[in-house]
């Protein structure tokens, strides 16, 4: 970004009135051994028009513990924004508990030490963006000093420094982006929620984004991002949960749940053209990729017998091994999996999650819908 603070001073200063970091709850979280955020059975109906009510979410469960990115990734409609607002407590939930720092989602303590970035924020446009830092920090309790050293830091933070000035109503997409993850940040919290925290960035952005989450995890910060963009959202969390329609596909750490292909990777460099014939010869795809080959070797291929023409060659043998699959591909093979056990085609178009559901019960009376 523009320029970091030193020693990330910007994530582990103090909290408003003077409360040092970690606070209270996290570390009494921490010693009774629960997670920072805890979803049991949780459960979300919309009523429609009509008397009709479709399921957001459905009896999700999952833990989000202390100190790890930890990120729920589906398509649009998969119940992503919905798992959000009720850890809020923005929206009430139709059945299930959640927790956040031990607390229920609308208790005053637990929200004290939230921040949170939503998916397109709003701001007052004719407010700049030291403007707009500053104005949340006031409604956190900072004041004077603090509150100028804290907004300067968090605008350099976030690559704003220069252009902290400019109003609202003239930002980029990116720019108020950047603008409402500082404030998300200015209280110093020890849990951060993010809703398609890259959306509207170029791809720079995005990577300094990216690079941010993982340094507010290295300051101890527990984050719960959402996302349906899995390729970034694999390059940084430590765990995930995998939403379709409502409900959970597939739940754990990464390397549990990206299955290991029945494929080995050859990557070699300085190869002469024989040898790069040879090898390509062995292989079913063969490419270049920064300057080295890459080769997918065919089944029936020896893996040592590729070797061998590598090091007879003369070339620098870089990689040998097993692929594993990308988060892309779990998903999709999350998803036919369960279309496999379902009665109708299990589709990822967000449209198919706004169909109505179900009617609600009219009572005999001919009142109103239970």
């Amino acid at each position: 970004m523009a320029s970091d603070p030193p020693a990330d001073t910007a994530l582990t200063g103090r909290k408003a009135g003077g409360e040092s970091s970690p606070s209270a709850l996290t570390s009494s979280a921490a010693a009774n051994g629960r997670p920072v955020i805890e979803c049991i059975g949780l459960s979300k109906c919309y009523r429609l028009a009509l008397g009709y009510e479709v399921e957001a979410l459905s009896g999700l469960d999952l833990e989000v513990r202390t100190g790890e990115i930890f990120a729920i990734v589906g398509p649009n409609g998969s119940g992503k924004t919905t798992t959000i607002k009720l850890l809020l407590g923005l929206i009430f939930p139709t059945g299930g508990e959640a927790y956040v720092l031990g607390e229920p989602p609308r208790s005053r303590r637990a929200k004290r030490r939230i921040g949170f970035v939503p998916e397109g924020p709003f701001f007052y446009q004719h407010l700049s963006g030291e403007e707009v830092v500053r104005f949340y920090g006031r409604l956190c309790g900072i004041r004077g000093r603090d509150l100028r050293d804290r907004a300067d830091e968090l605008l350099k933070l976030v690559g704003m420094s220069n252009r902290r000035d400019v109003v609202m109503s003239q930002c980029s997409k990116g720019m108020v982006q950047r603008v409402g993850l500082a404030a998300a940040l200015v209280n110093d919290p020890d849990v951060v929620l993010m809703d398609e925290p890259t959306s509207g960035l170029d791809p720079i952005g995005a990577k300094e984004i990216k690079d941010l989450i993982v340094r507010l995890r290295d300051a101890g910060k527990t984050v719960l991002l959402c996302s349906h963009l899995l390729e970034q959202v694999e390059e940084v969390c430590d765990r995930i949960a995998i939403l379709h329609r409502g409900r959970r596909l597939a739940y754990g750490p990464l390397t549990e749940i990206l299955q290991v292909k029945d494929e080995t990777e050859l990557v070699a460099a300085d190869l002469p053209e024989e040898a790069t014939a040879k090898l390509a010869g062995l292989s079913h795809r063969a490419e270049m990729r920064g300057g080295a080959h890459r080769f997918i070797l065919k089944p029936e291929a020896g893996m040592f017998d590729a070797i061998e023409i590598v090091r007879a060659s003369g070339g620098q043998l870089l990689s040998v091994g097993r692929i594993r699959e990308s988060l892309e591909d779990a998903f999709i093979r999350s998803v036919m999996r369960t279309a496999t056990s379902a009665t109708e085609p299990v589709s990822t178009d967000a449209g198919d999650s706004t169909l109505p559901d179900r009617p609600v019960e009219q009572p005999e009376s001919g009142g109103e819908p239970t």
